[in-house]
């Protein structure tokens, strides 16, 4: 059907080791749409953002202590959401603003991919473009990029900055459109 139901998901993560009560939770997470079916773009979504901190909560999974308390000592990249191995992007120079730039899938819409990062006007949009792909966990190549809003006619170039973009200081929204690649998800 190209979806999954909770008794799907409820049937493979309890094999995992998740405890039975924790996957509806976890299955609400992935549903952005809440339709009460999880899609492709969701899952994608869900499998490198969400699953991996709610398992974590919960309790379930394999990790070591080690591994967890590591995770929570590194640096994170974004300020808020993000995939915990996104590179960080140096921080604005001293004599330089900085912009809380928000990174956001088009469409659907799905908060559980919202990150938000402190970046420079001088950043390039390909910078921020890398840790899209590297938020969709490399599944993702070459996403279109607006600053404000989305529209076909305003796909920016990798080569400009926020600066280009009018983005001066303060927050913006950078909103991103891409074609699936075949990798670790879709091989």
């Amino acid at each position: 059907s190209g979806t999954i139901s909770l008794p799907e998901l409820k049937s493979v993560l309890v094999d995992l080791g998740v405890r039975e009560e924790d996957v509806p939770t976890l299955f609400s997470l992935g549903d952005c749409n809440k339709d009460g079916q999880i899609d492709y773009e969701e899952f994608v979504s869900w499998l490198w953002v969400v699953a991996p901190a709610a398992i974590r909560r919960a309790g379930g999974g394999r990790e070591t202590v080690a591994a967890v308390e590591e995770e929570l000592v590194r640096p994170r990249a974004a300020e808020r959401g993000g995939h915990p191995a996104m590179s960080p992007l140096p921080p604005p120079a001293d004599d330089e603003p900085a912009v809380l730039a928000t990174c956001k899938l088009a469409a659907p819409v799905c908060p559980a991919l919202d990150f938000t990062l402190k970046v420079a006007p001088s950043t390039r949009i390909s910078e921020l473009a890398k840790r899209i792909c590297e938020n969709h966990g490399g599944s993702i190549r070459e996403p279109a990029i607006c600053v404000g809003r989305f529209h076909p006619a305003e796909v920016r170039a990798y080569g400009a900055t926020l600066k280009d973009c009018g983005v001066l200081e303060g927050e913006c929204i950078v909103y991103y459109d891409y074609a699936a690649q075949a990798g670790a998800v879709l091989a």
